[in-house]
């Protein structure tokens, strides 16, 4: 029975204390690949996300035209615009939420802080809920066309 070729031995450089032989790992996970995959998983989520920020104000106005289909007929070309509107809406909200984050972080905070930063942090998540779904619904008007059964 062969050992796996990630067991095999091999010579490397000579770390101090270690000798002269080293065992390594074939497929070892490293920091940068898992940092990677988080990358392209966020990216994914974004980009489907994205795509369906039209389809939820179609069917809760039972747009003839809500479906899938329509819906990525509809966005597509028009991907930066969707993102560019999302955030140029709740950047001011985000910028809220990370002063109030930020200044949570400082080490000589009175005890009720906690109670104040909920206090602060509710109404700005509540506003961003608010604002987004606002977005999505302007959007659903100005290029949902498919989606609410206009002919193209």
């Amino acid at each position: 029975m062969n050992p796996p070729e990630a067991m095999i031995p091999r010579i490397v450089g000579e770390p101090p204390g270690i000798g002269k032989q080293g065992w390594t790992t074939r497929h070892s996970t490293s920091a940068a690949t898992s940092a990677d995959f988080t990358g392209r998983i966020a990216t994914a989520i974004v980009v489907v996300l994205v795509r369906l920020a039209i389809l939820f104000p179609a069917i809760a106005a039972d747009a003839p035209g809500a479906s899938l289909r329509h819906v990525m007929a509809d966005t597509k070309g028009r991907s930066w615009l969707i993102l560019k509107s999302f955030f140029i809406v709740l950047l001011p909200v985000l910028a809220g939420l990370l002063a109030v984050g930020l200044i949570g972080d400082l080490d000589d905070l009175p005890s009720w802080w906690s109670a104040a930063r909920i206090a602060f942090d509710s109404p700005l998540e509540l506003l961003a809920t608010v604002v987004a779904a606002a977005t999505a619904s302007r959007l659903h008007g100005w290029i949902g066309h498919q989606v609410k059964g206009v002919p193209v």
